[in-house]
């Protein structure tokens, strides 16, 4: 059954909702220089959602909301941890409670939230595609204009100017060129003209992602086309897993031939890695400060291993670790984890990461949502970048993060509602 949240007698209600839903995917965008977008789309559809949830008497159903209440249960491991917050750094407490907030904002919204009409599934996906593809062809136009000098910033790990941070914007790439895939395979396009114009942007994508050389993007990018061959591997069709391992290894093959981003950044990394091994001056080295903070970070867990050293306590603490353990690093040059695990186990210690992790995770297997595309690629764009990020840590991370996840969610759960009708059908929900 779908719910109809909007009337008949008034589009106001539908319109509201989606000006929300569009605010924070352009905010994505244009958060370097102006962030506010997407909070006020976030507070929209918040308001929206607390305005339907008390005029319709919703009820909240413990079985029906269980893909959202994992998130809710990790604000208030957040909201707990803060308690152990030492008095020096208790002005950073509101600080982290608002980051935090999401948490508990996002998942509430979507969980009350009714079905909506599949027309906004497919247009927020599209927008986000879109913009992709117009910010992407924005940096490749000035790639071109200015190749020398960028490749001089390639060679001290610098990158393509990017509208958002480049890290979180490749992943942001390699999320749309899957959406495009999602969006054709399960019909949300249907005009033969769309569709190529759909895969026109895909094969731009991939080229720009390459283009732009972010390891983070990249990996996550592979990772899910050898996700895809393991699906094709197991479905035994073998001619579209061989077209997969056949077009990964000629891509990767052309990238490091023909783009110079390519090249130059491979360079680099093994230059940082040698650096980093022969305990060569850290500081100013990609690689070996990430892996520095990390190993300040697991120092901090080790003193305190059950219950972590808090939330706001953490900048103290490795600040104490890398003057006692790094003395030849300068203070200006100190960074926080770049490892969302590292950061989790250190901040709430073994406890709080098995729980944060638990709750994380649960609504990927719960009722089999893995076999949600969209949903499971999120998923692995997320835990790859946790290996080399603090994702979840920066407003762009968690916004990008937890909005699809959240978007995606509803969507698999408006599918339940209407029976379980099969997704690849032109059906309205």
């Amino acid at each position: 059954m779908t719910f109809n949240i909007f009337r008949r007698d008034s589009r106001l209600p539908e319109y509201i909702l989606i000006f929300g839903l569009y605010l924070i995917i352009l905010g994505l965008f244009t958060m370097e220089f102006f962030h506010i977008l997407s909070n006020l789309g976030i507070i929209i559809i918040t308001l929206y959602a607390l305005e339907y949830f008390f005029k319709s008497g919703t009820k909240i159903s413990l079985l029906k909301s269980s893909n959202f209440l994992p998130f809710i249960i990790i604000f208030f491991l957040f909201l707990l941890n803060l308690i152990i917050t030492h008095e020096e750094n208790s002005r950073n407490i509101f600080h982290h409670l608002e980051k935090k907030i999401i948490f508990l904002i996002l998942p509430f919204s979507f969980m009350v939230l009714p079905a909506f009409n599949r027309n906004i599934y497919r247009n927020i996906y599209l927008l986000f595609f879109l913009l992709t593809i117009i910010t992407a062809i924005k940096c490749t136009i000035t790639y071109f204009l200015y190749k020398d000098e960028i490749l001089e910033f390639y060679k001290a790990s610098g990158v393509i100017p990017t509208p958002v941070n480049h890290i979180r914007y490749s992943l942001m790439v390699c999320y749309a060129i899957f959406i495009g895939s999602f969006l054709i395979y399960y019909r949300f396009i249907n005009t033969f003209l769309f569709k190529v114009l759909v895969i026109a942007g895909m094969l731009f994508l991939i080229f720009f992602l390459h283009l732009l050389a972010v390891r983070s993007g990249l990996a996550c990018f592979y990772a899910l086309l050898f996700a895809i061959a393991c699906y094709f591997l197991i479905k035994k069709n073998f001619i579209l897993l061989f077209t997969v391992l056949a077009s990964t290894l000629i891509l990767i093959f052309i990238s490091f031939r023909y783009i110079d981003t390519i090249a130059v950044k491979w360079g680099y990394t093994f230059y940082d890695i040698n650096q980093y091994i022969n305990d060569e001056d850290p500081s100013n080295l990609s690689l070996s400060k990430r892996i520095i903070s990390n190993k300040v970070a697991f120092t901090v867990f080790t003193e305190n291993p059950v219950l972590g050293a808090g939330v706001a306590n953490i900048r103290s603490r490795m600040e104490r670790v890398y003057k006692e353990e790094y003395p030849e690093i300068p203070k200006v040059k100190y960074i926080d984890p770049h490892n969302q695990y590292m950061e989790i186990l250190s901040t709430t210690g073994i406890i709080g990461f098995i729980l944060f992790f638990t709750c994380f995770y649960f609504p990927l297997f719960n009722k089999k949502n893995y076999r949600s595309f969209p949903l499971i690629a999120i998923y692995i764009i997320l835990s790859l970048s946790f290996f080399v990020e603090d994702t979840l840590n920066t407003q762009l991370g968690f916004t990008f993060g937890l909005f699809f996840i959240f978007f995606n969610l509803h969507y698999t759960q408006t599918l339940n509602w209407n029976n379980g009708k099969n997704i690849r059908g032109n059906h309205n929900v």
